[in-house]
């Protein structure tokens, strides 16, 4: 029997450990970037990108150089399927125009919801292991009520932090209260702010200026888990010496191999979709 073949590109140790996941499968996989040398094949059935697929209009890659869109493109079947996380519109739009069909992982509901957990867990690590700073009585402050948002909430009650969550609408509010949180409404979150020993943004808009930013008090830490570009004006942080950072991949960073497995398994599921009878080709 032939099987279906698959190049897994670029990536990072979340992409190590889903390898285990598909190689459990009859497809042949290679891979390019991950360490383990350079694959022979020419003309694949599939190209598996990262999670995001691109930054900066590259692959990202464990060691050595990013990778070049289009010339991993250029090693695959005409219409063979490419798989990756978190595509922009725009490069979305380009691999489709040149004919590949696009599968984004983070369309997968279950996936996200598991990254969404990950994620509120790992930051208790983040906070202790690069900050030092401990949860236990402290007025956190989590402006969002999205996935993030709940799953981050019960994570810092359950580690005694006071939690706040400001929210657009009144039923993340209501949410955010049966969870035990105090809620206000995100344009009435001023006093929040000025109680604030930490916050959390959750938000991928501009929610964070410098009116909100200046309510802080000195030595307020300020932690953007939103997506690129996030919810705060960085600019106006430095200037007023506020502590901000974003912090996306907090998985893959802190739990690669739970999260590399998660993906593994979304992986499969949709390879399996679009390939049954493990992959076979006709």
């Amino acid at each position: 029997m032939i099987y279906k073949t698959l190049l897994a590109a670029g990536g990072d140790r979340r992409q190590l450990a889903l390898l285990p996941v598909l190689r459990k499968e009859p497809w042949q996989l290679d891979t390019l970037g991950l360490g383990e040398g350079n694959p022979t094949g020419l003309s694949y059935d599939g190209l598996l990108l990262p999670l995001p697929a691109l930054r900066h209009g590259q692959v990202p890659v464990l060691e050595g150089p990013p990778l070049e869109l289009i010339p991993l493109l250029s090693r695959i079947k005409p219409g063979g399927l490419v798989v990756g996380g978190a595509f922009s519109k725009p490069h979305r739009d380009t691999i489709c125009s040149l004919g590949y069909p696009v599968e984004d992982v983070m369309e997968r509901e279950n996936l996200v919801w598991e990254n969404a957990k990950l994620t509120a867990q790992a930051v208790p690590v983040l906070l202790g292991m690069e900050d030092g700073i401990f949860l236990k009585g402290k007025q956190v402050l989590v402006l969002g009520g999205g996935r993030v948002a709940k799953a981050l909430w019960p994570v810092l009650k359950d580690r005694g932090a006071k939690v706040t969550v400001a929210a657009r609408s009144s039923a993340q509010l209501d949410l955010a209260e049966q969870a035990g949180a105090e809620a206000v409404p995100l344009e009435q979150m001023e006093p929040a702010l000025g109680r604030a020993e930490l916050v959390i943004n959750t938000i991928p808009a501009p929610v964070l200026g410098r009116k909100e930013l200046a309510a802080l008090h000195a030595g307020v830490l300020v932690l953007d888990l939103a997506s690129a570009p996030g919810g705060v004006d960085f600019a106006a942080a430095r200037e007023l010496d506020v502590s901000a950072r974003l912090e996306p991949g907090l998985p893959g960073k802190w739990f690669p191999v739970q999260a590399g497995r998660l993906l593994g398994e979304t992986v499969r599921e949709i390879l399996q979709e679009h390939w049954p009878e493990g992959g076979e080709r006709a």
